[in-house]
């Protein structure tokens, strides 16, 4: 394969090899078997295969013991230089079983998630299995719907606030009066063992 470049496995030097083509091959050796015997190992290429979710890994030995590497990381850790040390390895024209060098690119997990169709893709899949659908119902049934003024529609957000004698439109308005995460002041709201004692004094409840 032309202008095909290799370069020593990364954890794996003097035992494998990746090329920037995506290939993985294991290098002519004697390892020594768990019964003392020597036994010599030819130099040959390590069959890849699919994890289920199209990404590609080769199964690669050390020590007598067998670990799954995925390709995509091997090229990525031998070729491209990852100085701040982002953590994952993005396939820039989306195809998961092109490995080759030109094709890679280290990210952060937000930067991965954002890439490309990766958030259509994701919703396509929610929507496959109903999963958008379940977390829509248990919104509306934890959260009833009123008018929202500010939207002039319906949002979970829309339920009014009780609270030392204000009424809130959403229960976000309320805990950003208090200076409370939404999440907190929700929390509040839902369980009454979670209540702090001034929001008891204070009278906090849904309007």
């Amino acid at each position: 394969m032309k202008d095909e470049i290799w370069k020593d496995c990364k954890h794996y030097e003097g035992l494998y090899q990746v090329s920037n083509y995506g290939r993985v091959k294991g290098l002519k050796r004697t390892i020594i078997c768990k019964n003392g015997v020597e036994k010599p190992i030819e130099e040959k290429y390590i069959t890849q295969h699919d994890n289920g979710n199209g990404y590609l890994f080769v199964n690669l030995c050390k020590h007598n013991k067998s670990k799954r590497e995925y390709v995509h990381r091997l090229v990525a850790m031998a070729f491209i230089p990852n100085p701040d040390n982002k953590p994952t390895v993005n396939h820039k024209d989306e195809d998961k079983q092109n490995n080759h060098v030109d094709n890679l690119e280290w990210m952060t997990y937000q930067e991965n998630n954002n890439y490309g169709t990766h958030n259509e893709r994701g919703k396509e899949t929610r929507d496959k299995n109903g999963t958008n659908e379940k977390q829509r119902q248990r919104w509306i049934t934890n959260n009833p719907a009123k008018t929202n003024p500010k939207t002039r529609g319906k949002n979970a957000y829309a339920k009014r606030v009780f609270c030392n004698g204000l009424v809130f439109e959403c229960i976000k308005d309320c805990a950003d009066y208090f200076k409370i995460n939404y999440g907190t002041m929700r929390s509040y709201l839902c369980d009454e063992k979670r209540r702090p004692q001034k929001f008891i004094d204070m009278n906090l409840s849904y309007v």
